[in-house]
């Protein structure tokens, strides 16, 4: 009964103790791409009025082309689109150093690192 008393004690504090995690800062407007050399045109752009805006150019019948809103949701950054894209990554992680934002969606992996867009 002890240890269970102890273990519920401490489950709380834990979750309290993530969610007072610092998120990595952003510069004024963060800008993470594919890379210049890079065919695909993929960018996002991250604005500290947590406004975004992203672009997808990697399959040119269907260009991905969005903006709208973003806030943290744990440890990850959701982007609200005000325009429905099915293809859309909508959730990202940032790097400790913010350098690199990553995503997954479904068997596609994304990797953007801090550069200008084309």
């Amino acid at each position: 009964m002890k240890q269970f008393l102890q273990l519920s004690a401490m489950i709380p504090a834990f979750l309290l103790l993530i969610a007072m995690s610092d998120h990595p800062t952003l510069p004024q407007k963060a800008i993470f791409g594919s890379g210049a050399n890079n065919p695909a045109g993929i960018c996002l752009v991250l604005k500290n009025d947590q406004t975004f805006s992203y672009q997808d150019l990697s399959n040119p019948k269907k260009p991905i082309r969005v903006h709208g809103t973003w806030n943290w949701k744990h440890d990850k950054v959701v982007l609200h689109s005000e325009v429905d894209s099915p293809n859309f990554h909508k959730k990202w992680t940032i790097s400790e150093d913010g350098n690199v934002v990553k995503s997954r969606k479904g068997m596609t992996f994304y990797s953007l690192h801090r550069s200008d867009c084309k």
